[in-house]
């Protein structure tokens, strides 16, 4: 059953919502002008999906709005702004409103239908369900659960040579937004091939065609939107030479312009890798809390509840990358992409390097320091440190047996990498990063595990990697190995972080 979208629209005529649309939506209307008793009311215990504004807002009104209304959830009518009060363009400037044009409500209707439903999800075609076409006589081989590589030729025409064997469940009222990690030779082109099923009867309803040439995302769009169909992907090839196929990444569609959830963005290098971020304005007051998602399976946004209830402005970061991420780290490309997204939102916010605070858990710690240690910021706040990578990958023989073979993945991907830089040791990266960075005004907040059976030498390494810094660490040990105690972990995590921003305000933050 789908959740209905709550909606709140504050205008003047509440609007007829579309024939047989009515169990989508739960739509509740506020007139302009605002009876505070009535907007208290409205909104109680309430968080909405949208907010629509129509007209004039009184200031005394905006507090109220203010705790119901979400980032990039607000739509605005653009020709009510002239006369703003500075608190209503402060309100819209937290909230980073819209500006709409009422007129078309059939059009308006179908963007919140397609746009602003409930729940953020995404999954990948992974590579052992790929199959390769019997046709294709050339070499290929697996890059563990990395990539396909695939050399020879394609021929002279489109073939079908990869065909994934897993199909993508579409649900009803949602379409499908594609993207395929690959790289190949000039001499390849290549492209998608889509068909939609019928979920009852198996009878094929649409085939789709994207060309994979530019950086779009590519959504296919049902013809049975309100139904739950199928879909089977092919990669049509020609040509000859290389070709190097990853994950096929598949995530309900805003169409918006959105990833995953409104507001939500993406970033990807020339071999398709892919970093998603969201940014919350917050409260406009620093620091802004940067926090890397741990290891996740299923492609979203973490932590997104806990960021937003410490009300300061938020960035998070989410690896998609492999099963559950790749420890945020890639070509240099990558990772330069990462390094600007950072300062593009310390900057829009006017804020120092220092007035920033980094966080993760578990993979998301290195991240976290990775990241963190090159900004010189007023904190970084880690639960469950990871820094060795391929020690990590060594101590599934015998220490973490059956669990976390993501790792083997993260090494096999980096090693070709490492070749031809300049620190050929995965072990090495992440350290050389923190000896060489200025975290004498940096406070270090770790929670880690007494038995940890991923990375037992992470406290101790950074210990002795600070020790002639003036950083101020501050550690707690809790029993059990690395994901026995989680709960625990997470308290003490968001308690260091409450504390420090409490601290921070006497300390010109």
């Amino acid at each position: 059953m789908v959740k209905k979208i709550n909606v709140l629209q504050i205008g003047f005529i509440e609007w007829e919502l579309p024939i047989g649309q009515w169990h989508l939506f739960d739509w509740n209307f506020v007139m302009l002008p605002i009876d505070k008793n009535v907007i208290e009311e409205a909104v109680a215990g309430k968080s909405f999906d949208l907010v629509i504004i129509e007209g004039q807002v009184a200031d005394g009104m905006l507090e109220i709005l203010s705790k119901c209304t979400e980032p990039y959830r607000l739509w605005v009518d653009s020709s009510t702004l002239k006369e703003a009060s500075q608190l209503y363009e402060n309100y819209l400037k937290r909230k980073v409103a819209i500006c709409k044009d009422f007129n078309d409500k059939q059009s308006i209707f179908d963007e919140i239908l397609h746009s602003y439903f409930h729940r953020q999800y995404g999954e990948k075609l992974k590579n052992h369900a790929m199959k390769v076409s019997p046709n294709f006589k050339g070499k290929q081989f697996f890059y563990g659960n990395n990539s396909l590589f695939l050399a020879g030729d394609f021929s002279n025409d489109y073939q079908q040579i990869i065909t994934w064997k897993q199909f993508i469940r579409k649900d009803d009222y949602r379409n499908i937004d594609l993207w395929l990690e690959f790289t190949c030779d000039k001499e390849v082109q290549v492209y998608l091939k889509v068909f939609e099923w019928e979920s009852q009867s198996g009878k094929m309803l649409n085939q789709f065609e994207f060309d994979l040439d530019d950086a779009r995302l590519k959504t296919v769009r049902s013809s049975k939107y309100s139904e739950v169909t199928y879909l089977s992907v092919s990669l049509m090839a020609k040509g000859h030479g290389k070709l190097s196929v990853g994950a096929l990444h598949w995530r309900h569609s805003r169409e918006n312009q959105s990833t995953l959830i409104p507001g939500g963005k993406r970033y990807f290098d020339q071999n398709r890798e892919e970093i998603l971020y969201y940014f919350s304005p917050g409260n406009l007051k620093p620091p802004l809390n940067i926090y890397f998602s741990g290891y996740r399976p299923a492609e979203g946004f973490e932590g997104y509840g806990m960021m937003k209830g410490l009300k300061h402005p938020y960035l998070l970061l989410s690896d998609p990358r492999v099963e559950g991420g790749s420890f945020y780290i890639g070509s240099k490309e990558y990772e330069e992409g990462v390094l600007a997204i950072i300062k593009e939102h310390i900057e829009l916010l006017g804020f120092s390097n220092h007035q920033t605070i980094f966080s993760g858990l578990s993979m998301g710690t290195f991240g976290a320091l990775y990241y963190g240690s090159q900004f010189s910021p007023y904190a970084i706040i880690i639960g469950k440190p990871i820094i060795y990578l391929s020690y990590v990958a060594e101590r599934i023989v015998l220490e973490r047996p059956d669990e976390f073979y993501t790792i083997l993945d993260v090494a096999l991907k980096n090693k070709y990498r490492l070749e031809n830089s300049q620190v050929k040791d995965l072990d090495r990266i992440l350290m050389q990063k923190i000896k060489a960075a200025d975290l004498s005004q940096t406070t270090l907040a770790i929670a880690y595990m007494l038995h940890d059976d991923y990375d037992d030498r992470a406290l101790s390494s950074l210990l002795m990697g600070l020790q002639d810094q003036n950083t101020h660490i501050i550690s707690r040990g809790f029993e059990g190995r690395h994901n026995d105690n989680s709960p625990a972990i997470n308290r003490w995590f968001l308690s260091q972080y409450r504390r420090l921003l409490k601290e921070s305000y006497g300390r010109g933050m």
